[in-house]
């Protein structure tokens, strides 16, 4: 089996001040991500199923009680692809005074 995941993510920040007192730090980020479950070679035979009129069983994963063995492919393929936006805004007053 062979498992695949990530995907960029993007992300903007920036600070605006208002006044000289009040600052207002945003953020602004995307995220695309993926993971992906394949069998690492499709269409590999197992060795329970020796013949029938149902070929598709021929490539089906099995699992051999007597011998402890696991053969054919792996049975499924699945995709989840996800995208994601966040904001944030924090606000920063500055008090004090102003000493001279």
């Amino acid at each position: 089996m062979t498992i695949e995941s990530g995907g960029p993510q993007y992300t903007m920040s920036w600070t605006a001040p208002f006044s000289p007192k009040l600052l207002v730090d945003s953020l602004v980020s995307y995220q695309i991500g993926h993971e992906k479950f394949y069998p690492s070679q499709s269409g590999v035979p197992n060795d329970c199923v020796e013949s029938f009129d149902l070929p598709f069983l021929k490539e089906a994963q099995c699992r051999n009680i007597v011998i402890n063995q696991t053969s054919g492919s792996f049975p499924t393929t699945w995709k989840d692809d996800r995208s994601a936006s966040r904001s944030r805004a924090r606000r920063r007053s500055m008090v004090g005074s102003s000493g001279g």
